[in-house]
């Protein structure tokens, strides 16, 4: 390994302006998804994005839209494969990852199911 790197070194999500969040990150999950590393980002300008954390170019593969307010919280169930999200606009959406996709390099999640209105009441 090189001098002063590890397979911890910090990934900073802000190295590229572009691929970055807008907006607070409100959650981290770090996961194996189909033997690649991931770290997926939720944040409060509405997006969820996919990192690559040890391609050095540190690369978002994927930015997911879908939510109309800041995203609070997230979940993912790596044994069904599926990401969840809840909102600000008292929505929960769950995320699969696309079958027809799977040729890709990259796992690429959509919309599955979204729930609207729910509460804590």
């Amino acid at each position: 390994m090189e001098r002063g790197k590890s397979d911890h070194d910090i990934v900073n999500l802000a190295d590229k302006p572009s691929d970055g969040h807008k907006g607070e990150i409100r959650r981290l999950i770090y996961t194996e998804i189909d033997g690649l590393d991931v770290l997926i980002s939720a944040s409060a300008d509405r997006t969820i994005k996919l990192w690559e954390p040890k391609n050095q170019g540190k690369k978002c593969f994927q930015t997911i839209i879908g939510h109309n307010g800041s995203i609070l919280d997230m979940v993912y169930l790596q044994k069904v494969q599926l990401l969840f999200t809840s909102s600000t606009d008292n929505t929960m959406r769950i995320w699969k990852i696309d079958s027809a996709r799977a040729l890709l390099m990259y796992p690429w999640f959509v919309e599955f199911q979204r729930v609207n209105e729910f509460s804590s009441n």
